[in-house]
């Protein structure tokens, strides 16, 4: 599974667990409330763990871009240096967002 869909899993997961943690503490169910904080707090460690490999992927992405586009500035190809430009600024987008 891709780290954009871990993190929005966990961040599912994290409102579930609040929504569960607050329906306990007002019905007076510890039971519910300690299972909807763990609940949250796994969602916490899913999206935390799921950054660094997006930051990670963006810098690669990033990475591949300039180069991409630094050859096609060489050979004079600007559909090439283009592509190369769109894909530095979306790696750079994605590692800016799981900075």
């Amino acid at each position: 599974m891709g780290a954009m869909k871990q993190q929005a899993k966990g961040a599912g997961q994290r409102a579930k667990g609040k929504a569960k943690e607050t329906v306990g503490r007002a019905v007076g169910n510890p039971r519910l409330e300690i299972e909807g904080n763990v609940e949250k707090n796994v969602g916490k460690v899913r999206q935390s763990t799921a950054r660094p490999m997006e930051l990670l992927k963006g810098s690669a992405q990033e990475a591949k871009g300039n180069l991409k586009r630094g050859a096609g500035e060489v050979v004079g190809n600007p559909g090439l240096a283009g592509e190369g430009e769109a894909e530095r600024v979306e790696g750079r987008l994605r590692r800016k967002l799981n900075e």
